[in-house]
């Protein structure tokens, strides 16, 4: 039985963190030392760390400097740890007892570089979502073939540090799409993935932005940018210059769509405008926002009316509540 160092990254929060904490002490896997990674100063969290009974290795670790940002977290986890293989949780998830065990076993049984899972997603006021992300085989070939964009789950990755490494682990110049970039690096080294259909990983969104390393909303949608300008051409090797333009171009219109439901509810008018501006720039060029295949939920204001006209020209399938 090899060693798995879990990479706990936190950020501000306290009382979720100890939930995760909890997950991972919690494992049925006997080979296990825990990372805890400070992106920010949390003495509540470090006095429950200083105090908790647990059968594993604790260590806790702190970026360079406060707010570094969560690729930086996780590769400064990796770096302080000593196992085979790897497995990464953000501080608002939950894990099964059984993640790593399985995970482990069916790494072992295949011949795959990475080993994912499902998820069920936890959404404020007490509803969920059950995810069933399956990627298996070639990341490359999902990519090219499913519907939509790739779905990667944060918490779900186990991977070998070999492999990690290989790859260049997580681009601490990236200030979004952190989990797209690490998949797109797997499509690129024509990584094979394979998927335990059990979900494992509990997803808590509580729409507290307030915590969360990478939701401002200014710098999201210029990290927005960056990210789709590092990987636009990349695919276009990959996957063709049509299929690149295509591909990103939803990807933009659903991580715009989906910032702007989880903030809002505080976004001054000037924000506004900018999603409606980001928008339009996608759904005019091609047309392709008006053909995704796209289920979003609108909860609307009055002051949103003119934003959610817009996007309503774009988008078909929508869902007003």
């Amino acid at each position: 039985m090899k060693l798995v160092s879990v990479i706990l990254t936190n950020y501000k929060r306290s009382d979720e963190a100890v939930r995760a904490f909890e997950s991972i002490s919690a494992q049925d896997y006997d080979e296990i030392e825990i990372v805890v990674v400070l992106d920010y100063p949390n003495r509540e969290f470090c006095s429950f760390l200083s105090s908790v009974d647990c059968r594993f290795p604790i260590k806790i670790v702190s970026t360079s400097s406060p707010s570094s940002g969560l690729a930086a977290a996780r590769n400064c986890g990796v770096s302080n740890s000593t196992g085979d293989y790897l497995a990464f949780i953000d501080d608002d998830d939950v894990w099964d007892r059984r993640k790593i065990s399985f995970q482990s076993r069916r790494y072992r049984e295949t011949a795959s570089d990475v080993v994912s899972c499902g998820i069920r997603r936890h959404i404020g006021g007490g509803r969920e979502t059950k995810i069933s992300a399956v990627v298996r085989g070639s990341v490359r070939s999902y990519i090219q073939n499913c519907s939509g964009i790739l779905r990667t789950v944060p918490s779900s990755i186990f991977i070998s540090r070999e492999y990690f490494y290989s790859i260049g682990g997580f681009d601490e110049d990236l200030v979004t799409g952190i989990d797209h970039d690490f998949w797109f690096k797997l499509a690129e080294a024509d990584a094979v993935v394979d998927f335990v259909e059990k979900a494992l990983v509990e997803e808590h969104v509580s729409g507290d932005i307030d915590t969360k390393m990478t939701t401002r909303i200014f710098e999201r949608i210029s990290g927005l940018e960056v990210f789709c300008d590092k990987w636009k051409p990349r695919f276009e090797n990959l996957y063709g210059s049509i299929f690149s333009q295509e591909y990103f171009d939803k990807y933009k219109s659903i991580v715009l769509i989906e910032l702007f439901l989880r903030t809002y509810r505080d976004m001054p008018e000037d924000s506004i405008k900018l999603f409606r501006n980001e928008l339009g720039k996608v759904g005019l060029r091609h047309g392709l926002v008006a053909n995704m295949k796209v289920r979003v939920i609108f909860l609307i204001g009055r002051r949103l009316s003119t934003f959610v006209q817009d996007v309503v020209r774009r988008i078909k399938n929508v869902v007003f509540i």
